[in-house]
């Protein structure tokens, strides 16, 4: 009888356990099935940089794409170059991160260089240095491709990770006005730029046909006269009529000849860089530097495009556009539309 009475008190207690413990359990738990399912996970850092990856891919194959059409289509205009004896002498090598970036200037050049010159430890930060000293010295102490021999050169090509960055034809052209060679600009080499180009396209198209006399106070060179003088058939011969800030920029890095990995937009800077950088390790050893050490003209916001394109004769915007065809076409922009009535 002592054991039937005890296990009868063993099952009371634990009846009376169970329902203190119910009693405790909040309602809200009992009632709502929304507090006990598991929340959705908040996507990681992994998987974020997996869709990042992801998409970059995508879009460097879509562009590569353009490329190709665009070599068939013009390979006669184009020309072919054997880049194996005679590579393009812009193409940097960097051997530690094995990478090569081929810099096309007034296309984010000077920010690229800044990178590539932390890497070789010629800067300890990207801006160190201003940008005559990034454009000229720290140019200096590049490795670049046309220094290696032939095999080596196949050797890099076929293994090395392959940059190159363009933009759009007009805002490459208005940004290297506005930087270069416009009365209002504030870069600290403008005078060399009057010298050499603007004292003499003011003169070429002076409504007199005369020499600008008082050079420090006539300076008042247009961009319509400018856009003159890159359209202009009778000047093909100067030696800046193809100048490197806005001649044609499948021909700095010949990319039917040298199949780039990554074709970067200037448009698209911060996400191509960041994709770049990741793909070469390089992200881990600095970052991409602001625009504020290279003299920024904003020149490919549609307002500026407007403001200075709109003030042009039509005959001038069509024979622009006709002169840089292929970087449009090559390079994936659109045919213009600004004031342009292309049917």
């Amino acid at each position: 009888m002592k054991i039937k009475g005890d296990f009868l008190g063993i099952i009371i207690t634990s009846v009376v356990m169970v329902f203190l413990f119910w009693r405790s359990v909040p309602r809200s738990t009992v009632n709502s099935t929304k507090s006990v399912i598991p929340k959705a996970k908040s996507i990681t850092v992994n998987e974020k940089q997996r869709n990042f990856l992801t998409r970059m891919r995508n879009i460097q194959y879509g562009r590569k794409q353009t490329i190709k059409e665009a070599c068939r289509k013009y390979k006669n205009d184009i020309g072919e170059v054997d880049v194996f004896k005679k590579p393009p002498w812009n193409i940097a090598v960097n051997d530690e991160y094995r990478f090569i970036y081929c810099f096309t200037p007034k296309v984010a050049s000077t920010s690229w260089k800044r990178i590539l010159l932390v890497l070789n430890g010629f800067m300890n930060d990207t801006g160190d240095q201003p940008q005559y000293v990034v454009n000229r010295a720290g140019m200096s102490s590049f490795h670049y491709l046309d220094e290696r021999s032939p095999k080596d050169i196949k050797y890099i090509l076929d293994s090395y990770t392959k940059f190159m960055f363009t933009r759009n034809p007009f805002s490459r052209v208005l940004s290297a006005f506005r930087n270069k060679l416009a009365p209002d600009t504030n870069y600290s080499q403008s005078d060399v730029w009057r010298k050499k180009l603007g004292y003499y396209i003011s003169t070429l198209y002076n409504k007199n046909n005369e020499p600008v006399v008082d050079k420090d106070t006539s300076y008042d060179l247009t961009f319509k006269d400018f856009v003159r003088f890159l359209i202009d058939e009778n000047q093909t011969n100067h030696k800046h009529w193809e100048n490197i800030h806005w001649g044609y920029q499948y021909d700095r890095c010949r990319p039917c000849e040298i199949k780039y990995d990554i074709i970067g937009n200037f448009e698209t800077l911060q996400d191509d860089s960041k994709y770049i950088m990741k793909i070469t390790g390089t992200s881990d050893v600095t970052s991409f530097p602001s625009s504020n050490g290279s003299n920024p003209t904003n020149s490919s916001s549609k307002t500026s495009l407007q403001s200075y394109f709109s003030g042009l004769p039509l005959e001038y915007v069509r024979s622009l556009y006709e002169r840089f065809k292929i970087d449009f076409e090559m390079f994936g922009y659109k045919r213009p539309t600004l004031n342009i009535p292309y049917k």
